[in-house]
């Protein structure tokens, strides 16, 4: 996520809170970008996208959230979209 006025680059691993983040921004009219894709890129990756040349002026914020409820996160998210729920039985009975 890129706030250009601002000078402020946001690298947005997933399953770290960035769907939220993104929403408060737009819930307050915060203009910002985000990348086309569906990945979350890396820094090299973001300043290509944006052709942002100075980023030495830009402040660089990192998400970060704990491993474990990051795994757990995941664990829960992966069993709401996996449509084939019979072919993966195991998976659905583990439990944190």
């Amino acid at each position: 996520m890129v706030l250009k006025e601002k000078k402020i680059l946001f690298l947005l691993p997933s399953k770290t809170g960035s769907t939220s983040l993104v929403k408060m921004f737009k819930d307050y009219d915060i203009p910002f970008t985000l990348t086309p894709q569906k990945k979350h890129p890396l820094l090299s990756e973001l300043l290509e996208l944006n052709n942002i040349q100075d980023f030495y002026n830009y402040k660089i914020y990192q998400i970060c959230r704990n491993p474990i409820d990051r795994m757990v996160s995941s664990y829960y998210f992966q069993r709401q979209i996996i449509k084939d729920k019979d072919k993966y039985k195991k998976f659905f009975n583990l439990n944190f």
